[in-house]
């Protein structure tokens, strides 16, 4: 987090000559409590504090209508007609499709 700093007296600070009165960031707070304290610099004050920022809401989406979904079939529920074949004996069904069915 880099801390706003003013030069008090002259110094070196990140290769850059500072000289009383200059203005500059501290790459870290360590380095602006330690320039603070050995009396190098001192932190720049705000010229007022800013005022918290409104926060206004997200206007609401509008609402999507989605296309209804067919009514859920539970298992076992086939028609007569899928349940059986040609000659009139059950269907052997499997889940894996590589599988046949023994006649």
């Amino acid at each position: 987090m880099e801390i706003r700093l003013t030069a008090i007296k002259a110094h070196r600070y990140g290769r850059r000559r500072m000289e009383p009165g200059d203005e500059y960031n501290a790459v870290s707070e360590k380095d602006a409590r330690l320039l603070i304290a050995m009396g190098k610099a001192r932190p720049v004050k705000a010229a007022r504090p800013q005022a918290p920022k409104k926060h206004e809401p997200a206007p609401c989406p509008e609402p999507v209508s989605r296309p209804e979904k067919p009514p859920i079939v539970p298992r076992g529920t086939l028609k007569e007609k899928e349940k059986t074949t040609d000659t009139g004996k059950l269907k052997r069904t499997y889940k894996r499709r590589d599988m046949q069915a023994e006649e």
